[in-house]
């Protein structure tokens, strides 16, 4: 897998894995498998809110949470995606997209600061999931 091409918080790198990494942006992915949480970190030095990105960017990352909503919801069977860019924690600009299910063991519970269950993805399913992303994530 490619390498970040800019520097991420390594509290966002501890819990995730990079799953797609372009010049303009980084997506990762929760290591927690029983929950599909990703996370777009756009390349913006010093950059801690949406709307400081350059136009073209907010644009890109704006249109990504769509596709990857889509994706959550069309292709892993969620009822519902939820989006935001809190930061509270993490000052860096990433924006999660995550995807619930109404039999997920968190739900209907917020999932930031919740204690995530120990479930591991597999290597085969994390290079399936970098294989889809590498198409879905193109500009």
């Amino acid at each position: 897998m490619k390498q970040a091409p800019f520097e991420i918080d390594e509290r966002l790198l501890a819990d995730n894995h990079v799953v797609y990494a372009a010049d303009d942006l980084v997506v990762l992915l929760n290591r927690c498998a029983a929950l599909p949480w990703l996370v777009i970190v756009p390349n913006g030095l010093g950059v801690n809110e949406w709307f400081e990105l350059p136009q073209l960017s907010q644009r890109r990352s704006f249109e990504l949470a769509m596709i990857l909503g889509q994706w959550l919801k069309a292709d892993l069977g969620c009822d519902k995606i939820n989006t935001a860019a809190i930061g509270n924690v993490v000052s860096q600009l990433h924006i999660h997209v995550v995807g619930r299910k109404h039999d997920d063991s968190l739900w209907p519970d917020l999932v930031w600061g919740a204690s995530m269950p120990d479930a591991p993805y597999s290597e085969s399913t994390l290079a399936a999931i970098r294989e889809q992303l590498s198409t879905l994530c193109q500009p």
